[in-house]
Order: structure tokens, then sequence, then C-alpha cells
């Protein structure tokens, strides 16, 4: 999928009709980004997505020792989406820090 975007899109020009801004209000969009700007939101994306799925079974390992880690209980809280268990995970956060940051190096910029 990446190499599918970066072949047919590129951050300073587009073809009539194939431009990536989008408009806040406009077809559900609920920001505005001129073409440029969402060009290098989708590649982060996909960059990040690659990035987490490369090292999904790390990451599941990482979630299996903080959920089973001694003194790591969980605390019943209101998400607002019900009452919910939730429980700290450092090797995971840790973990996509790692990532996260991989990936703005390689990219160089953030949008978000």
């Amino acid at each position: 999928m990446l190499a599918y975007f970066k072949l047919y899109f590129k951050p300073d020009s587009f073809e009539k009709g194939y431009s990536l801004a989008i408009q806040s209000g406009r077809e559900g969009a609920r920001l505005t980004h001129n073409h440029e700007r969402q060009y290098h939101y989708v590649l982060q994306s996909l960059t990040l997505w690659r990035e987490i799925s490369t090292d999904m079974f790390k990451l599941w390992y990482l979630a299996e020792q903080d959920l089973l880690q001694e003194g790591n209980s969980y605390r019943l809280t209101d998400t607002g989406q019900g009452l919910n268990r939730v429980q700290s995970a450092p090797r995971v956060s840790r973990a996509m820090q790692n990532i996260l940051s991989r990936c703005q190096h390689q990219i160089g910029s953030w949008v978000g």
C-alpha cells in the first residue's frame, strides 16, 4: 500500500480530480488540510501501521507480560463507553514510543 501511495501521489503536485486535500465539514472531514499536508499525514499513517504490523508479535508478547506482571492489577474505570478494566502497560508503551520515534525519524516531518 505504501509503495502504491508513493508511486501514484506526490506531495507537491496532483492531477485534476486526485487531490488528497480535505475540508472540514465536507464529506465527513473534521479537519482542513491541503494536498501536501494530507499527503504527509497519509504517509505517516501508512508508515506507522506498517511498523506496528511488523512488530505485532512482539507487541502481543509484551502485552501478555504487562497483563501478567505481579502487582499490576486493573482498575474498573468508566471510559465513556461504560465500565471497563484498565491496566497499565509499560512494556507496550515503551515499544510503541520506539516505533513512533522510528517512524518520525524515517519520515522527517510529523502532522499529528
